[in-house]
């Protein structure tokens, strides 16, 4: 009886282990800490001082990845005259479905009809970041006057490895 019972105990004793060690594996370290100015040092960009950003996470992208993208939206509306870029956030991988990749894919066709060259390849990814900017003080263009805008989408896609390219922005 106490062979049984000394039996019993070891084989308590292991599952509990193996329970607690198992356990043990299955949490996630902790992603390690980004440090984003360098990842535009690395890329050769100078990290505008007075636009925040939300780089999310991403399981898709690299930070080189979500940098290089920032740099086209920023290229763009520096373009914008008057206007003030306050915030930038990644919208998250789940923009990257099939059908916003088929939707940048149209994008690119329609444009390509109306120019002479169409032999870029097909996008396979695509990435979203929405903005909040201020407009001009005066009345320019389509802006309303001195206004905030929130949640202006920006939308870029690439090919596989390829650059990412600027599609479409706005509500």
């Amino acid at each position: 009886m106490k062979k049984i019972i000394s039996l019993l105990l070891v084989l308590a004793l292991c599952a509990g282990l193996s329970v607690a060690a198992f356990a043990e594996a299955e949490k996630e370290e902790p992603a390690p800490e980004i440090d984003w100015p360098a990842v535009w040092e690395s890329l050769d960009l100078e990290l505008p001082p007075d636009v925040e950003f939300d780089y999310g996470t991403s399981e898709l992208y690299t930070p080189e990845d979500l940098v290089s993208a920032l740099a086209l939206i920023l290229d763009e509306f520096a373009t914008w005259e008057g206007t003030e870029m306050h915030k930038l956030a990644y919208m998250g991988d789940e923009c990257n479905t099939d059908e916003n990749v088929k939707w940048m894919n149209d994008l690119k066709n329609a444009k390509a009809e109306k120019e002479t060259d169409d032999s870029d390849p097909d996008f396979t990814q695509c990435i979203c970041f929405e903005s909040s900017f201020h407009s001009p003080k005066e009345a320019s263009g389509a802006w309303e006057p001195n206004h905030e805008y929130t949640g202006w989408q920006w939308w870029l896609a690439c090919a596989d490895e390829g650059p990412w390219q600027l599609l479409t922005w706005g509500y």
